[in-house]
């Protein structure tokens, strides 16, 4: 759930643009796009609708659908291992990884101390409040940011080549988090306990990978590093045509670290060479992903490390 950081609503693409136009010269994405947001209904609000196929700007290119799933794929649990982080921990049993195996790694952790009744709140919070009444969510759909939270179809919908299945909550919670008021009823209590869990495991995540790359385990907060959060709340319904689009398109994470809570039914994958693999869910487990910025320090980091080790070698 909690993910990259907000963005705000920018303004539409000209008619000329080629997120307006798909290879049928007649038809124009944006109009119908634009009626779409307009609606405020949202993609729960077309399945309730009676929709039996997706939108056309829903569906993407042939070339980039989702592909069949292979019968032979690597194991997921050793791509993406569960490490159990909840038990207590001491300076003398704590191992000292070497900084130069540091890369960008996704991993799995048994709630590090995260309530389990936090967690089922959270998650049957979010699920009630997108299977209101369509006229209901519909006075909180907005993508505006300077209240600190918006609700809508795709934070990109105007810019992207194709549109992803999914609704989402996205709140600012830090440094300047919204008002109570301005948050939806439905979900107001439980995104601000949730945020207030995950600000303790980013910390205790934090001080574990500094101690990864061999320095103080304060280091990357003293770094600005847990300045900033972002919860990102996808709710990705029933999809008639699920091959001709997303929950969620390729990406990575662009902030520093991501916690990922699923909610038991899957659909998250990892990529490992070319192939795809699915996470599969792990009860009261969340998912630990490193972000570009991360890992861009880690290059860096490792280069320097890499240099020293030249040096030294020239000593030699």
């Amino acid at each position: 759930m909690p993910s990259p950081s907000p963005s705000p609503a920018m303004p539409a693409p000209a008619p000329s643009s080629p997120a307006t136009l798909t290879r049928d010269q007649d038809y124009d994405r944006l109009k119908e796009v634009k009626n779409f947001d307009d609606s405020k209904i949202g993609v729960k609000g077309l399945l309730d609708s009676g929709l039996t196929s997706i939108p056309r700007f829903f569906r993407h290119p042939p070339e980039a659908r989702p592909s069949p799933r292979q019968t032979t794929r690597p194991d997921p649990k050793t791509l993406v291992p569960v490490v159990d982080l909840s038990a207590p921990r001491s300076d003398a049993r704590r191992p000292n990884p070497p900084r130069r195996r540091l890369r960008r790694v996704s991993s799995r952790s048994p709630t590090m101390g995260v309530p389990a009744a936090v967690i089922r709140r959270t998650v049957a919070a979010v699920k009630a409040f997108n299977e209101q009444p369509t006229e209901e969510k519909m006075v909180h759909y907005r993508r505006e940011i300077d209240r600190g939270i918006t609700f809508s179809t795709n934070v990109d919908l105007f810019h992207s080549k194709a549109a992803s299945w999914r609704d989402t909550i996205q709140m600012r919670a830090a440094p300047n988090p919204p008002i109570p008021d301005d948050v939806p009823e439905a979900v107001r209590s439980e995104l601000f306990e949730w945020d207030k869990e995950v600000c303790r495991v980013g910390s205790d995540v934090l001080g574990l990978l500094s101690e990864g790359l061999g320095v103080r385990p304060e280091r990357l907060k003293e770094m600005g590093c847990s300045g900033s959060r972002t919860l990102a709340v996808h709710y990705y319904p029933y999809c008639p045509d699920p091959d001709l689009t997303y929950g969620l398109t390729s990406h990575t994470d662009p902030g520093v670290v991501t916690v990922v809570l699923q909610n038991g039914v899957g659909g998250l994958q990892v990529k490992y060479g070319e192939e795809w693999v699915d996470v599969e869910p792990v009860p009261d487990a969340l998912v630990i992903n490193i972000g570009d910025i991360l890992q861009d320090f880690i290059f860096l980091w490792d280069a320097k490390w890499d240099a020293n080790i030249l040096s030294e070698e020239k000593k030699d």
